[in-house]
């Protein structure tokens, strides 16, 4: 068995070395003790003095639901604006020529407006020397009723493409 000769020097040492860590210790907790109690008693003191919390409760599910409220209608608002974008002119397409074999310069065109749906009209423009003619037809779902140019089915493919540019 070891054998451990300690002096008395160094036991007083141990000892106090060992009430120091326990002075230390007994601080830290109390220190500790003391902020929650004041936590506590700050909670408290909100509680007494603050709203009812079932009349809180309350106001927050009457809140709750009128945010449910307001979200429906908000997107009933956000469908009929979809509806009605896909409504609105979103393709155009162009097409310049020359009418006439006379008459240089690719003056006369047809261009075609179109929504989503590929519904819209086509108008076209036929210029001549003493004379111009604008024509305008409905188009439903890329057709006419109407008979249609060469130039004009044009304008509606172009319009209908992703680039929807048109030639010149």
């Amino acid at each position: 068995m070891l054998e451990l000769a300690l002096t008395s020097q160094t036991l007083n040492f141990i000892l106090l070395a060992a009430v120091g860590v326990l002075t230390v210790w007994n601080v830290a907790l109390t220190v500790s003790i003391r902020r929650g109690a004041r936590r506590k008693l700050r909670l408290s003191s909100w509680l007494r003095k603050g709203p009812d919390v079932e009349e809180a409760f309350a106001k927050a599910l009457n809140d709750i639901s009128n945010l449910s409220e307001n979200t429906a209608h908000l997107e009933k608002i956000a469908t009929q604006h979809r509806e009605l974008i896909g409504q609105t002119i979103k393709h155009v397409g162009l097409v310049r020529y020359d009418a006439f074999e006379e008459l240089g310069g690719k003056l006369s065109f047809s261009t075609a407006f179109l929504d989503e749906a590929m519904n819209g009209v086509v108008i076209t423009c036929i210029n001549g020397r003493q004379e111009s003619r604008v024509y305008a037809k409905p188009v439903s779902e890329g057709k006419s009723t109407y008979q249609i140019s060469e130039e004009e089915a044009e304008a509606v493919k172009l319009a209908g493409r992703p680039e929807g540019r048109g030639r010149t």
